[in-house]
């Protein structure tokens, strides 16, 4: 699922102060397992604020 703004080529949509991206990248390693992260940013006069605390570091459960 994708809601616009999307980060791509084809998006005509402007990003402006107030709006909130979320960033989902997803990698599929095997059948049985993939890697998945979430990033959210809130956009400011000054660009773009990570709202998200989680430390970027790989977890193994």
């Amino acid at each position: 699922m994708v809601e616009r703004p999307s980060i791509s080529s084809g998006e005509t949509m402007k990003m402006k102060k107030g709006m909130f991206m979320a960033i989902h990248p997803e990698s599929f390693i095997t059948k049985e397992a993939n890697a998945f992260c979430c990033d959210n940013f809130l956009v400011t006069d000054s660009g773009a604020t990570k709202l998200t605390r989680t430390p970027r570091e790989v977890f193994i459960v």
